[in-house]
């Protein structure tokens, strides 16, 4: 695609983040509130299906802005997928890094995708995604059963829910966002995310310039330990968080120490003057550092009112958004020239992101702390 239709570094960075969270981010707050009141069976599928329908699209599109504009649809109907799936989800850290853990299947078989297009092209690549797509929101149809508590009520636990939050009634979500334990939550995942979706997007170009001969290997070997280690790693991270909180520790000390494991083992994947030493160095990153997101996902929910569910997860949501930035600020500075390389670039800012996280994920720590004292 970047050939028939000329991209530059910094037109790819742009539809790889910012294209994609144009309506993605501000469509996130609203499509949390919607959530909360409506049937979520049927935001689901819709909200599938036009993706679907927005993939087709992009295998049809012959310019630059025709690609762009199906990507800003994608994101639009991804908004109003995240919060209806997780408010149907359990407190449980386990629930929440089981559904997770599909997230790094799709990101093996994206990583796969390279395979498939170097046989059919992109165009089709598209077509066979987008067809499976509608496929799946078919079957979710009659499969998912319909929602009888989303009608005004999030079917979420209150448990250890911040006295503060409960007050809230209008529908504004600066009070979720000022309060303490939950806006610390989300300025951590806003790290957090930027640190995983800077190597998502500048990874395999990384790869590409550092080891070339091995195009193909790294499409297969990172579908591995994308979809693998990720997936271990996050269902393992919500095992170790329930029985924390079975042990009065907090969940969220998986987190710090995913975002740590994840700094000092990216570094080593930088550092690495081997293509075998840089998968093992990558593998042992996805172990580490993806850990995070089941324990982050319940205690920002027991952190909230019950018929607030939907809104957290949709400000949950905008801050994934919001770190795409990130990728699309490191290609702006790559597309300057002024001697930047990319490894240079890479390995500071996800270390840096990475670091920054961790030290938030502590201090919402510390505001659990605090709330459970003045619980007592």
């Amino acid at each position: 695609m970047n050939v028939d239709l000329s991209f530059s570094q910094g037109s790819y960075g742009i539809l790889a983040s910012v294209g994609f969270t144009l309506l993605f981010a501000t469509a996130s707050l609203f499509a949390g509130a919607f959530v909360d009141r409506n049937d979520r069976r049927v935001v689901g599928v819709v909200s599938a299906a036009v993706w679907a329908l927005a993939t087709l699209a992009t295998g049809l599109a012959n310019s630059y802005p025709q690609v762009l504009a199906a990507r800003v649809i994608t994101g639009l109907a991804c908004a109003f997928t995240t919060p209806a799936a997780y408010t149907w989800i359990s407190d449980k850290s386990l629930a929440n890094s089981l559904y997770s853990s599909a997230v790094y299947l799709g990101g093996g078989l994206a990583s796969l995708s390279l395979l498939l297009n170097s046989s059919v092209g992109w165009r089709s690549s598209y077509f066979v995604v987008g067809t499976f797509g509608l496929i799946s929101a078919l079957a979710a149809w009659f499969i998912v059963e319909p929602d009888d508590a989303g009608r005004g009520v999030s079917i979420t636990s209150t448990s250890a829910a911040d006295p503060a939050s409960k007050k809230m009634g209008s529908d504004s979500v600066l009070p979720l966002i000022l309060s303490p334990l939950p806006g610390t939550i989300f300025l951590a995942s806003f790290l957090r995310f930027a640190a995983g979706l800077t190597i998502g997007i500048w990874g395999a170009t990384y790869f590409k310039d550092a080891f070339p001969d091995e195009a193909s290997s790294y499409a297969v070997v990172n579908a591995l330990i994308v979809s693998v280690c990720g997936g271990v790693s996050g269902i393992g991270g919500g095992v170790l968080a329930d029985e924390l909180s079975k042990r009065g520790y907090s969940r969220l000390f998986v987190p710090v120490a995913g975002s740590i494991l994840g700094a000092l083992t990216w570094a080593g994947v930088m550092h690495a003057t081997s293509f075998t030493a840089a998968m093992a160095w990558l593998a042992a990153s996805y172990l580490g550092a993806e850990v995070w997101f089941g324990p982050t996902i319940s205690v920002l929910q027991s952190a909230v009112p019950a018929d607030r569910g939907g809104t957290a997860q949709g400000i949950f949501t905008l801050t994934g958004a919001v770190a795409n930035l990130a990728p699309a600020v490191l290609g702006g500075v790559l597309g300057m020239g002024g001697g930047f390389e990319l490894g240079g670039l890479l390995e500071w800012a996800v270390v840096v992101f990475y670091v920054g996280s961790a030290g938030f994920f502590g201090k919402a720590i510390l505001e659990e702390g605090r709330l459970s004292d003045k619980e007592e």
